[in-house]
Formats: structure tokens, C-alpha cells, sequence
């Protein structure tokens, strides 16, 4: 008899089953990895975690789930797992289909997964589910593995939309995310706590601190954060942490009559619905306060670690479109120096195809008369806060084409690309061809993102190439 299947999203009702998850998850150890046992919960709690039962067993019996991770609008598959008598039987696409049918919902663009290249069946699996090989990169020190990394685009048309539900019960007016910027997470105060006192958690607060400083995010608190901390400080003026606080970056000001029906909105959904203790008292409406704050101001994810608020992170990104995130969460998406991997020399007839230096670029550059201001920005040495990749393609030791990837080191970001080639030169079509094709590759190794093309005058070869190319990120 075939299995009658039903997807378990709350989270009390799968906690009830933690004990069969933690031991489905220690018995895939060798392929999945490990997670803790407080990992799983966690993941339950905040509702990124889908249970998979038959419910022709009388109990009804667990037999898989999916844990998921990310920042919206981007999610990374954690963990998949099935009990082996159910395997073969497309339980495991059941999970991913009944996943990606919950992102779409949110909003999500794409879904990621890391697979060991040695787990046939699993790379096999991932590629029946639509998801697309992007690169390889080197796993863990202690079992040497590579692990490709495969990304599944999701059908979402737009990232706030009403099908998503969040422009029913107020116009959040402020302007739209933009691609062009780093992600902006909005600080609760217990993390900045986390930073200035010798706690728990400090040195992840730390380590979160230290990638806004290398501008690999962007951290800002709402005008309720620092409001707080003026009420409880004793002297503000000989306050170190107060002092401290007022020089944060400020999440832009929001229209007073949105803030508060948002607040109150978001209070009902954290600590009525949530059942929460604190509900109407002052500390409960700050907390809500600072939500709606970063809501309004289209903050990435609000970054806390107050389990009330955690906890009601699928209604908050559901209704209102923000996610809510811990800081080792943030942490793990941060960009790796293992991403950045130089492409490798390509030989033909005649001509060579490799990595250049910032001073054959410029010499190119200069050569064309190109813009100075289009000089400095693709000449330049770089800085710690892109990735540069430069491209030439020779004949005879002349340069006949360039192209020049700017990569930011964010989680989301927003390439810039310049490709430029002689239009006397015979065959520039495919030597142009080639460079954007292998800096999309480049640009598209660490998952989907957007890349924007400097566009000339006199390029028309470009131009005409472009729209050709089939290769995307």
C-alpha cells in the first residue's frame, strides 16, 4: 500500500518527534554531516524545519524532513533525510516540492544545496529536482571531499507582492531593497549587548561587528534601540555604551503613524499569537517597535536572539516580509576566501586567453582612450571589500580584448562587468564571446546574482553579443 503523505509545519507537533529526527539525522551522519540535537530544534522553533509523515499508520509515523537555512530572499538546503524503508519511493521530492512550494509563497528567488561529490545518488537526486551543478569548492580539512554546489531557481515573480502577504494589512511605503547595496540587517539590542559585555555569545557579536567594518554587511539600529538605552542610562553623557550606540549607523526614518500600526500589529503576532510572556508591558512594545522599524525600512532580516521573536519568524516573514535571524545565521553566510579562485589560462590558434595584471588593463584602457572615470573604477588594484577578476585575450603579445569582474565580498552582490575588444580585430565576436562567458562563470560561482555590463559607445560588438549569450546568473 502506498503511503498517505502530509507535510507538518508546526513547530509544537514536531517537537513532539525530535527524538526519531535526531536519530534519522545521526544515522546519515557519514553523508549529511552533523548537526546538534539543540541545532534541529532550533531550526524547528523557528519554523525552517518540514516533517514528512504517513498518516495511514495509526500513529502516524515520521518518515523525512528538510532543514532549511538562509536569508531572505535566498534559502540553502541544511539537511534532507528519509527512514530507508520509504526510500525510492520520491518521498525526498515530495519534501523538496512541499519546500519549494513554502518559499514561493515567501517570496524566495533560489534555493541552494551542497552536495559531497562523491554522494552519486544525492547529486543524481538534486539534478532530477531542478537544481543546476554552479562550481565546486573544497570541503572540510579532516575528509578532503569537494562538494558542488547546485541552486534551483524558484518561480517568484516579484519579492513583495501580495501573493507573498505583505501589502494587505499596511503599504510598507518605504522605498524598495536595493540590489545595488549590501545587505542592511537591522540590530536587536541584545546582540549589541553581546558585543560591549563579556557574554555567552560575545564573539560571534564580534565577529558580526567585524564584517560590517570590512563593509560586508550592513548593520543599523532603529530609533527605538537607542531610545531604549537612553531610558535605562543613569548619566547618557558618561554612558560608554550609550555613547557607542548613538554613533551606529540610524535605519532611515519611518512615517510615525506606519511605525505604530505596524507595532502594533507585529506585538499581536509575537507575543499574543505567540503567546509570549511580557505581552502589552513597555519592553514588549519596544521589541515591536524595532521590528517595524526594519520592516518599514525593507531590512534584510532583523538580527536578535530573543526566542519570542525567533520563534515567530515564518508568520513575521510571511505577513510582513521580514525575516528574522540569529547572528551565527548571519555568520554562516558570509562570503568565503575559498570562492575566490583565479580562472585558468585558455590557448588557441594564435591567441592566449588568461589572467592579466591592474597594469595591462589600464595600459589597454588608456590605449582605447576609454573614460577616465571608466579607467580608474576597472584599472584600479582592488581594495578588501571586492574581488577583481581580469581578463585578456592576446595576439602576439598585443592585447585584443579585456574584460574586468568586480565582485562586492557581500552575501547578495552586484557584480560589475566590463568587456571591451579592438573592432578592427578580426574574430573580436568570439574573442568577446568567450570573456563573457567565462566571467558570468565567475561571477555565478557562488549561486544566482546580478551582474551589471558597462555599456559604450563604439562597443557594438558587445552589444550584439549579449543579448546571444544564453549563459546567466
Amino acid at each position: 500500500m502506498r503511503p498517505d503523505l502530509s507535510i507538518e509545519r508546526e513547530p509544537e507537533r514536531i517537537l513532539a518527534h525530535i527524538a526519531e529526527i535526531v536519530a534519522l539525522a545521526d544515522s546519515e551522519r557519514s553523508g549529511l554531516g552533523f548537526l546538534p540535537e539543540q541545532a534541529l530544534r532550533d531550526g524547528i522553533v523557528r519554523g525552517k524545519l518540514l516533517a514528512l509523515f504517513d498518516r495511514s499508520l495509526d500513529p502516524r509515523r515520521l518518515v523525512g524532513y528538510v532543514l532549511y537555512s538562509g536569508v531572505f530572499p535566498y534559502a540553502k538546503i541544511q539537511q534532507i533525510a528519509t527512514i530507508k524503508p520509504y526510500r525510492k519511493q520520491g518521498v525526498a521530492s515530495a519534501l523538496i516540492r512541499a519546500l519549494v512550494d513554502e518559499l514561493e509563497q515567501f517570496g524566495f528567488m533560489t534555493i541552494r544545496a551542497h552536495v559531497a561529490s562523491d554522494l552519486s545518488p544525492a547529486l543524481a537526486f538534486y539534478r532530477k529536482n531542478g537544481f543546476e551543478r554552479v562550481r565546486t569548492q573544497p570541503g572540510g580539512a579532516s575528509r578532503h571531499r569537494q562538494i558542488v554546489v547546485h541552486v534551483r531557481e524558484l518561480d517568484t515573480d516579484t519579492l513583495f507582492s501580495k501573493e507573498n502577504g505583505t501589502a494587505d494589512e499596511i503599504d510598507l511605503g518605504i522605498r524598495g531593497r536595493s540590489a545595488r547595496e549590501a545587505p542592511f540587517f537591522a540590530l536587536d539590542l541584545n546582540v549589541y549587548f553581546d558585543l560591549v559585555r563579556n557574554r555567552s555569545q560575545s564573539e560571534s557579536a564580534r565577529r558580526l561587528f567585524g564584517a560590517a567594518l570590512a563593509h560586508t554587511v550592513r548593520l543599523a539600529v532603529a530609533d527605538e534601540f537607542v531610545g531604549e538605552l537612553r531610558r535605562t542610562s543613569e548619566q547618557a553623557a558618561e554612558d560608554p555604551v550609550l555613547q557607542l550606540a548613538l554613533r551606529l549607523p540610524r535605519i532611515p526614518k519611518a512615517d510615525a503613524s506606519q511605525l505604530q500600526e505596524l507595532r502594533d500589529q507585529m506585538h499581536d503576532v509575537v507575543f499574543i499569537q505567540g503567546r509570549a510572556s511580557g505581552a502589552r508591558r513597555t519592553q514588549a512594545w519596544s521589541d515591536a517597535s524595532h521590528l517595524a522599524h526594519a520592516a518599514l525600512a525593507r531590512a534584510s532580516a532583523f538580527v536578535t536572539r530573543d526566542g519570542a521573536i525567533l520563534r515567530s519568524r515564518t508568520e513575521l516573514l510571511r505577513r510582513f516580509g521580514i525575516d528574522i535571524l540569529s547572528v551565527d545565521e548571519v555568520l554562516m553566510l558570509l562570503p568565503s576566501d575559498a570562492d575566490a579562485r583565479p580562472l585558468e589560462p585558455r590557448y588557441g590558434a594564435g591567441f592566449v586567453c588568461a589572467d592579466v595584471s591592474a597594469q595591462t588593463v589600464r595600459g589597454y584602457m588608456e590605449d582605447q582612450s576609454l573614460p577616465r572615470g571608466l579607467v580608474d573604477e576597472f584599472a584600479a588594484d582592488g581594495g578588501h571589500s571586492f574581488e577583481l577578476t581580469r581578463m585578456a585575450i592576446s595576439r602576439n603579445d598585443d592585447v585584443v580584448a579585456c574584460a574586468v569582474l568586480l565582485e562586492p565580498r557581500t552575501p547578495q552582490p552586484v557584480c560589475r562587468l566590463f568587456i571591451h575588444g579592438r573592432p578592427e580585430t578580426l574574430d573580436v565576436e568570439l574573442y568577446v564571446d568567450h570573456l563573457l562567458d567565462a566571467m558570468l562563470r565567475r561571477a555565478s560561482a557562488t549561486g544566482p546574482g546580478v551582474i551589471e555590463l558597462e555599456r559604450m559607445a563604439g562597443q557594438s560588438t558587445v552589444a550584439e553579443v549579449v543579448p546571444e549569450n544564453r549563459t546567466g546568473c
